[in-house]
């Protein structure tokens, strides 16, 4: 399970559980703010969106495994995903962000957080064996 984040980071199929998803999140988050800060310190011109943004698909992986381990197919997970980030990265632009843009990224976020701390599938389901019942080491 330990390893499971690093080892599926591309994959959009199987499951995540909200452990792994939270820790994920939180990890990408302290790594892409730790290289905003060095590029800062660098005088190079890169915001903590756009060092964010590097985990792009990594995210939008997650939220689809997450939203299997719900029992619930995996396509508006990357949806959701997409659309926090690209409307965090429209606050740096020069330009107004809309009032629907800014409805649209709080209805996203509160999607996504449902769908980080939504109760899991018990067992087996459509998507795989529950993640939580695999032994340590063993391949799933």
């Amino acid at each position: 399970m330990a390893c499971a984040p690093i080892r599926d980071v591309l994959l959009f199929r199987g499951r995540a559980t909200r452990s792994e998803t939270f820790l994920f999140l939180w990890l990408a988050g302290m790594i892409g703010s730790a290289i905003a800060m060095l590029a800062a310190r660098l005088g190079l011109t890169i915001s903590v969106a756009e060092a964010h943004a590097l985990a792009a698909l990594p995210i939008m992986t997650l939220s689809a495994r997450r939203l299997h381990d719900i029992g619930l197919p995996g396509w508006p997970g990357p949806l959701i995903a997409a659309t926090v980030m690209i409307i965090r990265i429209s606050y740096d632009s020069p330009l107004q962000v809309p009032v629907a843009a800014e409805a649209a990224r709080w209805l996203s976020l509160i999607a996504l957080f449902a769908i980080i701390f939504w109760p899991p599938a018990p067992g087996e389901n459509r998507y795989g064996t529950d993640p939580r019942l695999v032994p340590e080491g063993a391949a799933h």
